[in-house]
């Protein structure tokens, strides 16, 4: 191979690793805890120049490779559940990125308005179809970088993370246009980018701007709310461990660490466990009395609870018996008040309804029935979906108990508010991945949640990160990882001047429009192809 052809392949090699390590770099890694933010401006950047220097004839192949490699680099810690996950995961992305790669060639070559536009609205739209359906995935969203600058993050309270996302995404797609060219004084002339640059300028101080007026006006917004003292527990017990002698320690742990924090706090109203904090089914145990071990641990958690005087909001993997006999489990959230409806156990309970495609939910059973009895013999637990968004009121406050995964996704959490939830409530167990980057890309997410809706939220996770984050999405306490701990915290009851915010009232209009103009100029790019080839034809 003659060296004018290696070195075009090697460029194209080297933009591909500089894309994945981009991305992984600006979202928490384990080199850098919290992220490099700023890089979250460069996400895109080697990825269009990519698209600029490829034919159509092999773009497909390039693009997919870098969407596999960024993907395999941001969450390698899936290999930790299951190494087929990973690979699936990178597998999805090097078909997704392959066919992203044709939409972004074909407005490239296009007047410099619908090229710049083309782009930046055809990456904001993917950004935001990613997060749909079975196969949502809110993990790269590039706004999530940006999880630690407080101010910028205010604006999704109008947008939700995808109103930032136009900010972190454009500065890729303006770069990528100057430097394809040689002469980039020419490009840097051109009217469509100075109208956009000066844009992208002004969004970006208006953003700013508004996040310092509102976090400077945060304290005396909440001066007249009544506060309650949540105390979240972090267990730090392995999710692979199973058996009696597990529960039982795992049982004793968790209420050590909550008799020596209310002792602590004596204020104390609720006490929050984990995700599945208690494995057996706390209903059945206590009502069949199959096991004779099993309801002895339940009655003796109960009698704890009843003795206490707050209210306990606890994961369980709940079971129920239908009528055709077969067992249903649920992952659930129960919320016990201490004499009112803990013996004979009736606890309110909230049953998640976002399950993790694959390892919670696997609904192809008919159609790939092979893979379903593998994943059924491995270490997934299917559960049943939860069809309520629920909020309870206990103490006076109003809240709602998204499960995990679930606070990684805005338009799900916001339904929770809508329906009249004034704060979260997150049980969560990350710590099959036994890594701090895992837990960290999952709370830069949670705290856009706050955010987005402006109520607090409480984390209470088996192993990190257990918190509080204010209304206005910053984390005021935190457990350290990976230890047996717990955080206690005052959080505002908000009363009836509680306003929702423009996103919680309409959801993710912006993603929604995003997309509605990509479309469009897609259309347009289509309809100028059309009209140059028949100019072609009789000309």
């Amino acid at each position: 191979m003659k060296k004018n052809q290696i070195l075009p392949k090697l460029i194209n090699v080297l933009l591909i690793f500089s894309a994945a390590i981009i991305l992984w770099l600006s979202h928490p890694n384990p080199i850098f805890n919290n992220g490099l933010g700023f890089l979250g401006y460069f996400i895109y950047l080697p990825f269009l120049l990519l698209i600029r220097r490829t034919s159509f004839k092999n773009v497909w192949l390039y693009a997919g490779l870098l969407g596999a490699l960024s993907y395999f680099l941001l969450v390698f810690w899936l290999s930790k559940y299951h190494f087929l996950s990973l690979i699936l995961v990178c597998l999805l992305y090097f078909i997704i990125y392959a066919l992203l790669s044709f939409l972004l060639k074909f407005v490239q070559n296009s007047s410099s308005l619908i090229c710049l536009l083309g782009q930046l609205f055809i990456l904001a739209a993917y950004e935001y179809i990613k997060t749909l359906g079975y196969l949502g995935f809110s993990y790269g969203v590039s706004a999530y970088s940006q999880w630690k600058y407080s101010p910028l993050i205010q604006s999704s309270a109008f947008g939700g993370v995808f109103s930032l996302n136009l900010l972190l995404i454009l500065p890729s797609v303006l770069l990528s246009f100057i430097l394809e060219s040689p002469v980039k004084k020419e490009k840097i002339k051109e009217i469509p980018f100075l109208c956009l640059s000066g844009i992208w300028v002004i969004l970006f101080a208006a953003n700013f701007i508004y996040g310092e007026v509102v976090l400077k006006h945060a304290k005396t917004a909440y001066e007249t709310c009544p506060k309650i003292r949540v105390l979240a527990v972090q267990n730090n017990e392995s999710p692979w461990k199973n058996g009696l002698a597990e529960h039982e320690k795992n049982v004793g742990s968790l209420i050590a660490l909550s008799e020596q924090g209310v002792s602590e706090y004596p204020d104390t109203a609720f006490v929050v466990w984990p995700e599945t904090a208690v494995a057996p089914s706390i209903m059945r145990h206590f009502y069949a009395m199959e096991d004779s071990g099993r309801f002895r641990l339940i009655t003796k958690l109960l009698s704890y609870i009843n003795a206490s005087n707050q209210v306990f909001v606890i994961g369980n993997a709940h079971e129920e018996i239908d009528e055709n006999q077969e067992k249903k489990i649920f992952n659930n959230a129960l919320v016990f008040n201490p004499a009112e409806n803990v013996f004979p156990p009736q606890p309110l309970m909230y049953t998640k309804k976002h399950l993790v495609p694959v390892s919670e939910s696997f609904p192809f059973e008919k159609i790939f029935p092979r893979l379903y009895a593998r994943l059924k013999k491995g270490n997934t637990h299917f559960w049943e979906k939860g069809s309520e968004y629920k909020v309870f009121i206990e103490r006076g406050l109003a809240f709602s108990t998204p499960i995990c995964f679930e606070d990684t996704f805005g338009n799900e959490c916001r339904h929770f508010v809508a329906s009249g939830a004034r704060s979260f409530i997150n049980l969560s167990n990350d710590s099959w991945s036994e890594s701090l980057a895992c837990q960290l890309q999952h709370l830069s997410m949670a705290v856009f949640r706050s955010a987005e809706n402006r109520v607090p939220s409480v984390r209470s996770t088996s192993s990190g990160q257990t918190c509080i984050i204010d209304c206005n999405g910053r984390v005021t306490a935190c457990a350290r990882p990976f230890t047996q701990a717990y955080v206690s915290g005052k959080i505002p009851v908000l009363n009836e001047a509680f306003k929702e915010s423009f996103y919680t009232r309409h959801g993710d209009v912006l993603g929604k429009l995003e997309c509605l103009i990509a479309i469009l100029l897609l259309i347009i790019k289509g309809i100028l192809c059309i009209i140059r080839k028949n100019r072609g034809i009789h000309g």
